[in-house]
């Protein structure tokens, strides 16, 4: 099976600019052993969108697509991969990495992780990729999520 070497998606250029979406292409942050690649069938419309897309709640690194609540096909798989698999239907929300190993992963809490991720508009560790959301043909994330 091929798998796409870009994603793509309608991403917001800027602030100033937050309703004239441009469809992108984009190089997706490489693929580890741990991550899935989903093909997106759907995703949710949040009032969280526009006022991130607007930068009403600070500066964000344009152009990134928004969206999360997020569901899909998964595509691939890495080799350590326990928790899904390739052609399975599934759903991913806001979140898209934690740490797994402080307390407040270990308590459930992974929205509270100094290294969680958000879904869009924001730096992956280890990466200079930001996240792109789910207005996107693609979405590469870690099993847990």
């Amino acid at each position: 099976m091929s798998y796409p070497k870009e994603f793509s998606g309608f991403q917001v250029p800027s602030a100033e600019k937050w309703l004239d979406l441009e469809k992108r292409t984009w190089e997706p942050r490489p693929f580890g052993d741990y991550d899935v690649d989903i093909k997106i069938e759907c995703c949710g419309v949040c009032a969280s969108d526009v006022h991130t897309a607007r930068g009403d709640w600070g500066e964000m690194p344009y152009p990134f697509a928004v969206g999360h609540e997020v569901v899909g096909t998964v595509l691939r798989v890495g080799p350590k991969v326990t928790l899904t698999q390739v052609d399975q239907r599934v759903g991913v929300g806001a979140q898209v990495y934690s740490c797994l190993d402080c307390r407040h992963c270990k308590n459930n809490n992974e929205t509270y992780c100094k290294e969680q991720v958000n879904a869009y508009g924001a730096p992956y560790p280890g990466t200079d990729c930001t996240t792109q959301g789910g207005y996107s043909s693609h979405t590469r994330i870690h099993e847990y999520w």
